[in-house]
């Protein structure tokens, strides 16, 4: 009698061939590691490996240095902040266009009366003459501020007579270029529109030639005016007019040729605000007569609106 087959012992060299047979075809169908494509973010992951591992993972890798943006050169036209003045968001200004603002050629006019040098009208209506600032010379009169060197004596000689009634004259503004008007027009412009948003940029730059003149309509550029203040009132507002040096200047600036060229109650006329703290040169002969007769230089010279 013959035995019969055990199943299992059957089946185990059958599913060893099947497992060899698997194993051969899934070695055929797959590629090989070497053979798969280089993937990139495979490498751009190595590179960005340190290539000296940290051996002691307790010890933290040091921090990499910040960057620092490049920092920017301020510009020109913008507004300096003044001090204690909560700054308001600036818009900005239109593009400057031809003769935006400025009096027409055919106003211009040399001097008045007479066409003496010290008594050249400058003011909105009426601009400097073109080439004018190539015949200014200029002399020092206090530190690094200059004027006509025509009307600097005067000044110096002005400063040192309030020294003796024990007044301190500080200047702080005389001559100026054209080109730093512009800046400090433009600047002005920016100042009013941050003030009050709703203006468009012709409203502002309207307000805004009342305090800082339009380029070549300002009296600084002539080299015979002159902004004054103290060691002790270094502000340009209204309030200087308290002060004894303003009280000292309204009494004696027409001794030495100068006249207080924006006085109250009269911006209407010289269509400049209020400015205690600017004089101007146009000499003695012209000085007294309309100090002591309380006029702008616009009704003097027959040029008052």
């Amino acid at each position: 009698m013959k035995k019969k087959n055990n199943p299992i012992t059957i089946l185990i060299p059958l599913l060893a061939v099947l497992v060899i047979i698997t194993a051969v075809v899934i070695k055929l169908i797959l590629p090989k590691e070497t053979d798969r494509p280089a993937d990139p973010a495979d490498a751009q992951y190595q590179d960005s490996q340190p290539q000296t591992p940290n051996e002691n993972p307790e010890v933290a890798e040091p921090n990499p240095p910040e960057v620092q943006e490049p920092q920017q050169t301020p510009n020109n036209t913008e507004t300096p902040a003044k001090p204690n003045e909560t700054e308001k968001p600036k818009q900005e200004p239109k593009p400057e266009t031809p003769d935006q603002n400025e009096p027409k050629p055919e106003e211009n006019q040399k001097s008045f009366p007479g066409g003496e040098w010290s008594t050249i009208l400058c003011n909105p209506d009426y601009a400097l003459p073109a080439g004018y600032h190539e015949t200014v010379k200029l002399a020092p009169v206090q530190g690094d501020y200059q004027m006509d060197y025509r009307a600097a004596p005067a000044m110096k000689a002005m400063i040192a007579a309030a020294k003796n009634d024990g007044i301190d004259l500080l200047i702080c503004s005389t001559y100026r270029t054209t080109a730093y008007q512009r800046q400090l027009y433009e600047n002005r412009i920016n100042i009013v529109m941050g003030e009050d948003p709703s203006l468009s940029y012709d409203e502002a730059a309207e307000v805004a030639a009342t305090i800082n003149a339009v380029p070549g309509t300002s009296e600084h550029e002539t080299g015979l005016a002159a902004d004054i203040v103290t060691p002790e009132y270094q502000r340009l507002n209204e309030n200087f007019d308290q002060t004894d040096a303003y009280r000292w200047l309204k009494e004696h600036c027409k001794e030495y040729g100068f006249i207080l060229r924006y006085p109250k109650e009269k911006t209407a006329i010289t269509k400049i605000i209020y400015e205690p703290w600017h004089y101007r040169f146009v000499g003695t002969e012209h000085s007294y007569k309309i100090m002591d007769q309380n006029l702008t230089y616009e009704e003097y010279v027959g040029k008052a609106d």
